[in-house]
């Protein structure tokens, strides 16, 4: 879990006659969700979602997926071997590593996954 105080965003004043600065927000989240019974009825999977797109791992299958989340909202079209999302999905998978890493350091119950 990544939770955080969101007072900060209905308490602030943002009619332009205080402070009026809008704080800083994150712009993603790590998605977890760990097998259900076994894996061929539920499979663990992992993702950095977005507003734009959500960048999935399957852990047990060696699968990754990028969906576009405004052209695709239902997750149809996987992008994950689309040459225009190159660049894109190495940024996506370096930001996934890190917030991770991220949520090991700051929660004691969480233990990243052994990769082979």
């Amino acid at each position: 879990m990544q939770g955080r105080d969101i007072s900060d965003l209905y308490l602030h004043d943002n009619t332009g006659g205080g402070e009026g600065v809008s704080p800083p927000w994150r712009t993603d989240f790590l998605y977890e969700h760990p097998i259900i019974d076994r894996k061929d009825y539920i499979p663990a999977s992992e993702a950095l979602v977005r507003k734009d797109l959500k960048y999935f791992e399957w852990p047990d299958y060696n699968v990754t997926q990028l969906f576009d989340l405004r052209s695709d909202p239902g997750e149809v079209h996987d992008l994950i071997n689309d040459t225009h999302y190159k660049a894109r999905v190495q940024s996506l998978k370096a930001r996934f590593d890190a917030i991770k890493i991220e949520a090991a350091s700051k929660y004691r119950y969480y233990k990243l996954p052994k990769r082979d």
